[in-house]
Parts: C-alpha cells; sequence; structure tokens
C-alpha cells in the first residue's frame, strides 16, 4: 500500500507541476490540497499535524488569496484528517482504536454544558451557533493530535515546524521595527508614549497575538538548545530565540511581556533555579537598551493610564463585562453574544473584553466558567504529572518548554482573547496533546485503546 501511495504522490507532484505552469499558482495550490495532500496524510498521517504546525503561513496564504477557502480551509483540513486517520487504520488493517485519555471527561462535561447553554439561552439560535463553534471546534484538534501522535519523532518534528515558522515571523517583525513600518494610533497613546515608534505584527496582524505566538515559542525552543549536543546546532536554535525574544520585545505587548514573565519563573522553578540570575541579568539589558520598554511599563502604572483606561480601555471593557455577568450569573447572556467577534458581527455596540475568562464567563455565566476553567486545570495537572513521569531528559525538558508555553497562553488570555483566535486556539490545543503523548512514548506504549 505504501508503494501505491508513494506511486500517486509522485504522479500528483508531476499533474502539480503542469497545472502550475499552465494555469496558475492558484489552482495549483488547490489541486494540491485536494488530491496531493490526502494521498500523503493517507501514508503518513503525522504529516497533517506538521501542515497544521503552519497555520500561521497557510492561513496568511488563504487570506491573502485563497478567494472563498480563506474562511474554511482549517475546517476542510479538519474533515480531510479525520477522514484519512480511519482510512489508514482500514488499510493497514488496525481496525478503529480510539485512544482513551485523562481529558476526555473534562472535554465531554465542557462540551455538554455548552449543549445544554444552547439548548435552554438562545435568544438567536444562528448566534449561538457561531458562538459554540469558536469554543469548541479548535479544541477537537486535541482528539486529532493525540489519535495520531505514535512516537517522539512525530512530537519532535511537529515543535521543530512551529520553531520555524516562530523564527520566520520573528525575522519580518524585526524587519517592521527597523524600516518604521506604519501602525493605528490606537495601538498606543500617542500623547504620553512619545517615545513609541512603532509596534511590529509581521503577517499575524496583531502586536499582541504575535506577541503570545512567541511567549508559547520561546521556552520549547529553549528545550531545543537544551537537548542539542552539537554546538553549532546550539548557536542556530540560540539565534532563534535571540529572534524571537526581540521581536516580542518589539511588539511592545504588556500583557505578552507579562505572560513570558510568569512563564520564564515556572520555567526556572521547573527546570533549573539558577537560570534566574541570567534572566534578570537580561532583563536589565532590554531595559537599559530599549528605554521604551521601561517607558511603556510605567504608563502602565500612571494615574494618567488608569484614568485613560477606565474611561474606554481595558478597565472599562473589564467592568461592562462584570456587569454583563451581574445580569445573567448562572447561565449567563448567550452564546457568541458578549465580549468577541461573534458579537462583533451580530450584536450592536459590541466590543472585545480584552479578557477570556471575563468573556465566557458573561457568555456562559458560572455554569459554563467553571466547566472551562475545570477542563484547563485538569490539562495543567495531567501535564505536570507527565513532567514528573518523565525520565528521558530530552523528553523532559521538551515536557517543560511546552508546558511553560502554554502557561504564558493561559495568563495572557487574562488580559487579552487570545482563544478567539483560531490559530492559536489551534496551537494550544495541538501542544495540549503533545505535551500528554509524550509520557506515553517514552515507554513505547500507547494511550489506552478501545
Amino acid at each position: 500500500m505504501r508503494k501505491i501511495g508513494t506511486a500517486f504522490l509522485w504522479a500528483g507532484g508531476l499533474a502539480l507541476g503542469a497545472m502550475a505552469a499552465t494555469l496558475g499558482i492558484k489552482y495549483a495550490f488547490a489541486f494540491a490540497i485536494l488530491l496531493v495532500a490526502p494521498i500523503a496524510l493517507i501514508i503518513k498521517p503525522e504529516r497533517g499535524l506538521n501542515l497544521l504546525a503552519a497555520y500561521a503561513v497557510i492561513d496568511f496564504i488563504f487570506r491573502t488569496r485563497g478567494g472563498m477557502l480563506s474562511g474554511v480551509w482549517d475546517e476542510l483540513l479538519f474533515i480531510m484528517m479525520i477522514a484519512v486517520f480511519f482510512l489508514h487504520l482500514l488499510i493497514n488493517n488496525k481496525g478503529f482504536p480510539i485512544k482513551l485519555t485523562p481529558l476526555d471527561v473534562p472535554i465531554f462535561v465542557f462540551f455538554g454544558i455548552s449543549v445544554f447553554l444552547l439548548l435552554v439561552n438562545s435568544p438567536e439560535l444562528h448566534v449561538a451557533l457561531e458562538g459554540i463553534r469558536v469554543i469548541l471546534q479548535y479544541i477537537l484538534w486535541y482528539f486529532v493530535a493525540i489519535n495520531i501522535i505514535k512516537d517522539r519523532n512525530a512530537v519532535r518534528k511537529l515543535l521543530l515546524v512551529l520553531i520555524v515558522i516562530a523564527v520566520f515571523l520573528s525575522l519580518h517583525g524585526i524587519y517592521q521595527y527597523i524600516i518604521g513600518v506604519e501602525i493605528p494610533t490606537t495601538w498606543y497613546d500617542s500623547k504620553y508614549e512619545t517615545s513609541m515608534r512603532t509596534r511590529v505584527f509581521s503577517i499575524i496582524g496583531s502586536p499582541n497575538i504575535l506577541g503570545s505566538l512567541l511567549v508559547l515559542m520561546l521556552p520549547i525552543t529553549l528545550s531545543f538548545v537544551l537537548n542539542e549536543r552539537g554546538w553549532l546546532r546550539k548557536l542556530v536554535y540560540l539565534g532563534g530565540m535571540g529572534a524571537m525574544a526581540l521581536c516580542l520585545v518589539f511588539t511592545f505587548s504588556r500583557g505578552a511581556w507579562l505572560a513570558f514573565a510568569l512563564s520564564a519563573v515556572i520555567y526556572t522553578m521547573l527546570k533549573d533555579k539558577r537560570l534566574i540570575v541570567p534572566m534578570v541579568l537580561g532583563v536589565v539589558v532590554l531595559l537599559i537598551a530599549v528605554p521604551q520598554i521601561g517607558d511603556r511599563i510605567a504608563y502602565m502604572l500612571s494615574p494618567e493610564y488608569m484614568v485613560s483606561s477606565a474611561r474606554g480601555g481595558r478597565i472599562a471593557r473589564w467592568t461592562a463585562a462584570l456587569e454583563a455577568v451581574k445580569t445573567s450569573p448562572i447561565f449567563g447572556v448567550g452564546l457568541g453574544r458578549y465580549g468577541g467577534a461573534v458579537a462583533m458581527r451580530y450584536i450592536p455596540g459590541s466590543f472585545y473584553a480584552d479578557n477570556f475568562y471575563l468573556k465566557t464567563a458573561a457568555e456562559m455565566g458560572i455554569i459554563g466558567l467553571s466547566g472551562f476553567i475545570y477542563l484547563l486545570y485538569r490539562g495543567c495537572i495531567e501535564s505536570l504529572r507527565t513532567i514528573r513521569e518523565l525520565k528521558d531528559p530530552k523528553l523532559y525538558n521538551m515536557a517543560v518548554g511546552i508546558f511553560t508555553g502554554l502557561l504564558g497562553i493561559l495568563a495572557q488570555n487574562a488580559v487579552e482573547n487570545v482563544f478567539e483566535v483560531p490559530m492559536m486556539a489551534t496551537y494550544f490545543w495541538l501542544l495540549v496533546a503533545g505535551i500528554l503523548s509524550l509520557r506515553y512514548v517514552e515507554a513505547g506504549s500507547q494511550c489506552e485503546v478501545k
């Protein structure tokens, strides 16, 4: 079967080249997605995870050149991955094993709560359906990834693709800072932050979300630095880390900075407390080399910022979100009706809550927020359990890097709607599956199968 699939893959590649030469790259790209990609995934399903790891770049391509596929390509990839996974099992006579993991129950509990709230509290059904899709769709990648990952190489290759993507975005962001790319005046307070030249966003479109991606990837890249024995590769990964760190600075995203600080502290506690000394020295050097960092943090702590934020910034949005929670504390105001992208599309006068937890509480009430927090709590507990159980130092470093990166994302969700961004929600649940897989692949075993 592998030989047949490889032959089809070669034939598809030749057809792809011919189509690109005659009809153009757009049609060739569509052909690759529809024909060549499924064949490649049937041969080796984990390639789909590597494709998913390139989400940031693929999504940019589709947003700029994808036409009608721009908003649905990730859903099509999800359906394709499910189909080829079961086809792969069928072809290889493996039956239909489904892995059971410690997060299955918390996920199904949260799904059940979400469906319950959809049924009992949906003033406008089409809004609620869109709202529940945004919340639940990307969690499903966890089940796809956990069932596809078979060995440590699958996790390592997945992380490598993510690192390459993060370095590419970082270099582009640094270039934007050098040329002083133009940004909207709403991205900073021009009255007080007079030293602000620009804020970088690369192809992501938002400095805060680019910052969240770098918060996720910096500790993961550090794990590769520690795992490499050869100095050349260590230097390559260190160079990538340097680019990411510099780009993170140039986003001037205070939320991302604070999230990274928390992530770095947890990393030193889990790995080596002696790392805190060079970390502090690095912060001091940055404050001296880039005085805008100190200026932006100082402004955040100033009375002027508090007044401005309470008038029309985050404090005002958080206060409004708390008032929304008070109006319907148990069931919320309804899925998709507050503080996020769906509400912005359908509900006049809506705005981003800039706190995903407050948004969840406003939309889903205490019931929904409790289910979501329980799911995240179980994810953290099982990740820590994985870290404690790992004996292989390389897998341990990898797990610590993934876990602290994920914690950074959870922290930044307190000041941003990070989980509302499909790319970040996908990466988060993809890496949750990655870290939980490590405890099984170390021993060469798999999750319980039924």
